[in-house]
């Protein structure tokens, strides 16, 4: 694809209030790209939506939007169970491919969506889009550049309550239901992040997990386990609560907590990288400081400002320097990332950008 080439893109599963729109919000704020057609069901929300953004053209088939020969991209950004088949079908179309987290409902699906996509050889990434927070890229950083000595222990949470309200006011509502959401629901939700974040930032890979899960509401059907497998069953559950015992890499140990029914906490993320020399923990309820711990000298809290931040992170940090960088610019910084790297064709050759990838998707 030439560089100066403008590279037009299609959006699956935009509609009110949903993750598509975020899509759309940071994809027009990257230059060199334009969104000229959007797919969902409702096509008069949707042609409203069009002609209040000028997208030119409105699609309800995804299919039809993925054949459309102009589009260059698919962004996928519908409910869990419906990737596999969009990805699948826009990679056979030839098209790049951005997937909203998880990339697939069960291994099977992502092993095979990242061998089509290296067989097709076309770029590929999955939203996981804190990683495009400055903080967090100056905590690798500090991984990296060893300010942490030898890593001893990862640990993290995450809380929320929104699952309450959306079971409360919608029981049907796909993200409760294993049929649309998956074989499981909090550590894919909630965990999904954090899990990537905590092997971003150590460059450790999960190896192995013990996961104990818990339930609220115990008349929920859902998925239970049989002693080899996960299997869809009347009386299985989708776990509210799920405490984590992780082995990493080189055989550091971690731990996470999850919850999707704890009252008050509003979608809040901690994590912790703890070395020999030093620690470094970060909130995304104070998503623009981090708080360092050291050993030998007085714990420091770094606010984001350009001039204190290493320059990779100094790189994805939006001006002005003293700014607050939150949830709709980590998309567009992934965006711009992923953008960039198909302007540059990097896609054909072997390399590991900072964005995850259907690599990281399949692992997950």
């Amino acid at each position: 694809m030439g560089k100066t080439k403008l590279i037009k893109v299609g959006i699956i599963g935009i509609g009110a209030g949903g993750i598509g729109e975020t899509h759309f919000e940071a994809l027009r704020r990257i230059g060199g790209i334009r969104v000229t057609a959007i797919c969902t069901l409702d096509r008069e929300w949707a042609t409203s939506y069009a002609e209040k953004y000028a997208i030119p053209k409105v699609y309800t088939d995804y299919q039809e939007l993925i054949n459309d020969k102009e589009i260059d991209v698919v962004h996928v950004a519908t409910p869990n169970n419906l990737h596999y088949e969009q990805v699948m079908y826009a990679l056979e179309a030839r098209k790049h491919v951005v997937c909203d987290k998880p990339l697939g409902v069960n291994t099977a699906q992502t092993a095979k969506m990242l061998s089509l996509v290296k067989e097709k050889k076309l770029a590929h990434a999955v939203c996981y889009n804190h990683r495009f927070l400055p903080l967090i890229f100056h905590a690798r950083e500090m991984v990296r550049r060893g300010d942490l000595g030898t890593l001893t222990l990862i640990r993290g949470y995450a809380m929320g309550d929104f699952m309450m309200a959306i079971a409360q006011i919608d029981p049907n509502h796909w993200r409760t239901s294993p049929e649309t959401v998956g074989l499981s629901k909090t550590m894919s939700v909630m965990g999904g992040h954090l899990l990537d974040l905590l092997q971003f930032i150590s460059g450790l890979k999960v190896r192995e997990i013990f996961a104990d899960f818990g339930y609220v509401d115990p008349t929920r059907e859902g998925i239970t386990f049989d002693g080899q497998d996960f299997v869809r069953e009347k009386g299985g559950q989708l776990e509210d609560h799920a405490n984590l015992l992780l082995r990493f890499g080189d055989g550091i140990k971690g731990t996470v907590l999850l919850s999707e029914a704890a009252p008050g906490h509003k979608v809040e993320v901690f994590l912790e990288i703890i070395g020999t020399e030093g620690c470094v923990a970060w909130n995304l309820q104070k998503i623009n400081e981090i708080w360092i711990g050291c050993r030998t000298q007085s714990n420091k809290l770094l606010y984001k400002g350009i001039e204190l931040l290493y320059p990779e992170a100094q790189a994805i940090a939006a001006p002005p320097s003293w700014g607050q960088d939150g949830f709709s610019e980590s998309f567009r910084q992934l965006f711009d990332a992923v953008y960039r790297h198909i302007k540059e064709e990097k896609h054909l050759i072997d390399t590991e950008p900072d964005f995850a990838t259907f690599e990281t998707g399949h692992h997950m």
